[in-house]
């Protein structure tokens, strides 16, 4: 992932949050993991190890 793959997924979670949403980001590589503590972007993204984390960090997000 470069430059612009970062500001694809920062331009969707703005989106996102804008709406009253949220992203979640699910096993990343760890590539992209490194990649987003580098850039600090770990502290504003959600990191899930699986689909149900994920799932009920959506969940709990919406009340």
């Amino acid at each position: 992932m470069d430059s612009s793959g970062m500001g694809v997924l920062v331009s969707l979670l703005t989106k996102f949050r804008n709406r009253g949403g949220e992203l979640v980001l699910i096993k990343p590589s760890d590539h992209i993991r490194k990649l987003l503590i580098v850039t600090k972007l770990n502290a504003i993204f959600t990191i899930a190890e699986n689909d149900d984390y994920a799932a009920q960090f959506l969940k709990e997000s919406i009340y």
